[in-house]
């Protein structure tokens, strides 16, 4: 975390000298930079505070594109934290903006983020729309980035379909593109994605062997909520093998950093805990 304390100093100092000399544009974009480290960090109730009052400042010069941006970034809180319907307001929002001002590239983000929260509350149909409106966008203007992370969505709603080989195929494709542009977060979802179909089909070895790449990603660029998820796939396959002592330190972790980012995931990772706890238990018993 060291980076991102430099960084948090110097954009403080900053904020500082924007507001000595009334700098209001600066404030805001200062403002929304703390805020981001703030998010980063699983910092919420923060990260919010900062975007509130960088909306505030960006609506009273009328720069709605940067409105736009600080919408966007209050929605992803929102959604993180399963708070939808104000997610979705955000985001709706936002998205409303971005069309008018006719910035494709960053709508089509905000269709994805829509689509997200449709998939994330089992509307496959609704998610598929938005995904595909995104993707469109995305290739409409050779956004290789952008056009990967909405295929690796469509992956996800395959996988939750049943679709296995349709959407290992399309992980597959997108983690190339992810792999030849350097992006380790995303890598690092994509390796769990892949190491979740391994699962579904029992292939155990394999999904270890993914969710412990993606894993070491997650502790590389330093992310709590990447390692959190992850040391609950690889813990949650321990369980299923009866590995209980090499389950335990991994789901202790998480569900450690899962209670101090006041996420809706904890209660998954407490149950999985507790079945490698209570095999441990029995093991301790027979012996």
């Amino acid at each position: 975390m060291r980076l991102l304390t430099l960084k948090q100093r110097y954009y403080e100092k900053g904020l500082a000298i924007a507001q000595e000399i009334g700098l209001r544009g600066q404030q805001a974009a200062l403002l929304n930079n703390l805020g981001q480290i703030a998010q980063y960090r699983g910092d919420f109730t923060t990260a919010l505070a900062n975007y509130r009052q960088a909306q505030i400042i960006f609506e009273t010069l009328g720069a709605k594109t940067s409105q736009a941006g600080i919408l966007n970034n209050m929605g992803q809180i929102y959604h993180n934290r399963g708070a939808w319907d104000r997610a979705q307001r955000a985001y709706e929002q936002a998205l409303a903006i971005l069309q008018a001002a006719g910035l494709k590239a960053q709508a089509a983000i905000l269709f994805n983020n829509l689509g997200q929260i449709y998939h994330q509350q089992g509307d496959f149909v609704k998610a598929l729309a938005r995904y595909e409106v995104a993707l469109d966008i995305a290739q409409e203007m050779g956004h290789q980035a952008q056009e990967a992370l909405f295929l690796a969505n469509i992956g996800q709603l395959h996988q939750q379909r049943g679709e296995l080989e349709q959407a290992l195929a399309t992980y597959q494709q997108v983690l190339v593109i992810f792999q030849a542009l350097g992006d380790k977060a995303k890598i690092a979802v994509l390796l769990n994605n892949i190491g979740g179909i391994h699962q579904a089909r029992q292939s155990w070895a394999e999904a270890l062997a993914y969710y412990e790449r993606a894993l070491a990603f997650e502790r590389e660029i330093e992310h709590p909520a990447g390692v959190a998820r992850t040391s609950v796939n690889i813990g949650a396959v321990y369980v299923k093998l009866g590995h209980f002592r090499q389950a335990d330190p991994l789901l202790t972790e998480a569900v450690t950093l899962l209670r101090q980012l006041d996420s809706p995931h904890l209660a998954q990772a407490q149950a999985w805990l507790a079945q490698a706890k209570a095999g441990e238990a029995d093991e301790a018993t027979s012996l």
